[in-house]
């Protein structure tokens, strides 16, 4: 065997992969994954690492007994996944191990390629995009159905993401990686300098995690510019007319009744708005406003290209 005789694979070892998903599922009652066992321990060459793939969550919870009962260096050579077709793959290369690379024969497929340290590396195989795929060109964005549909999904969860705890962050980044995946897509990297010729790849999970992670905070900044351009172009609403006595006007050193009026109502509840915590604070100063506008007042303020007087509440 070439596997055998190559040094760089017996000095970097190789890493196996039992598959046992859907219609590769394992018939044998699990004595399978006993055989598969037995093979790998005949083969005089170092496993670097084992991945385990199954769709079924009781063949998910009995491997993850099994982990708790290995010894602490067995523990971290093996990971294990379960899920979809699509979803399994996905995980394998986000380990460094192409589906291209994975040649099925019943529930056991092995990739023997002398990985070093195989939780690091990145996928080689140049991949086809699709429509639903999300592409990551060189400094430049891009227009595939599936760049719209990931930042349709940002748009619906960005503030969900930003009111919650850091591991609450990671779920919904994960859930969105998810929901990508169901539709059918990957995060394909272009490795190409030459925009006539791309050469996609599929980006480490950890790098499409950042990547949606920063886009859910940029739609953040957006939306606070957003607010802040309509609230201008609300509160800066030139007004016509002189204004009403009951108007209170700002930096006018004149006393209007209306200025008037206000200072009343500041000393008359400034013992209640003392007494209260801070967080209610803001209910009396919503009260003055609303007691001033219900009189048919407004809050004004001097226009800044002396025009006249514009809106400022």
């Amino acid at each position: 065997m070439s596997l055998l005789r190559s040094e760089e694979t017996q000095l970097k070892g190789v890493v196996g992969v039992m598959y046992s998903v859907h219609e590769f599922k394992d018939k044998t009652n699990g004595m399978g994954y006993f055989e598969n066992v037995q093979v790998s321990l005949a083969i005089p060459v170092y496993t670097a690492g084992v991945h385990t793939c199954c769709s079924d969550v009781r063949e998910y919870a009995l491997f993850n007994l099994a982990l708790k009962i290995m010894p602490a260096k067995l523990v971290a050579r093996n990971r294990i996944h379960c899920g979809s077709h699509l979803e399994c793959q996905y995980r394998l290369c986000s380990f460094g191990i192409s589906r291209l690379r994975i040649n099925t024969i019943e529930n056991v497929t092995s990739y023997l390629g002398g990985d070093n340290g195989y939780c690091k590396s990145t996928s080689s195989m140049i991949i086809e995009p699709n429509a639903n795929d999300v592409l990551y060109p060189a400094n430049r964005t891009s227009n595939n159905p599936g760049n719209h549909y990931l930042r349709t999904l940002v748009v619906e969860l960005w503030q969900v993401y930003e009111s919650g705890s850091n591991e609450s962050k990671r779920v919904i980044v994960d859930g969105i990686v998810d929901k990508v995946h169901s539709n059918g897509g990957r995060f394909l990297r272009n490795t190409s300098t030459s925009a006539v010729q791309p050469s996609w790849v599929e980006s480490p999970i950890e790098e499409v995690r950042t990547k949606i992670a920063q886009m859910c905070r940029n739609q953040k900044r957006a939306w606070k510019r957003a607010s802040s351009l309509q609230k201008n172009a609300i509160d800066g609403t030139p007004i016509t007319g002189d204004p009403r006595p009951n108007d209170v006007i700002f930096g006018k050193a004149q006393s209007t009744r209306g200025k008037q009026f206000l200072q009343h109502l500041i000393k008359e509840r400034s013992e209640e708005y003392d007494a209260l915590d801070r967080g209610m604070k803001a209910t009396v100063a919503v009260a003055v406003v609303e007691t001033i506008k219900g009189r048919g007042g407004r809050f004004l303020q001097p226009a800044s290209d002396s025009s006249g007087l514009r809106i400022g509440y």
